[in-house]
């Protein structure tokens, strides 16, 4: 299997990485958990003013 070294969106054969599918599956995961917590730690919090209405109201 070949699976990106690095961006996803770089297609050169420097950034390729040839995985048999066990460790390709393991590098996806690994990948997959570290973007979710991203996702959840950047996610701003809820308040009033998120919410579309104006401020000061």
């Amino acid at each position: 299997m070949v699976v990106h070294a690095g961006k996803k969106d770089d297609h050169s054969v420097g950034n390729l990485l040839g995985l048999c599918t066990w460790h390709a599956a393991q590098k996806a995961q690994v990948e997959w958990e570290a973007s979710r917590f991203v996702a959840i730690k950047v996610r701003p919090k809820s308040s009033e003013s998120s919410r579309g209405e104006p401020e000061g109201r």
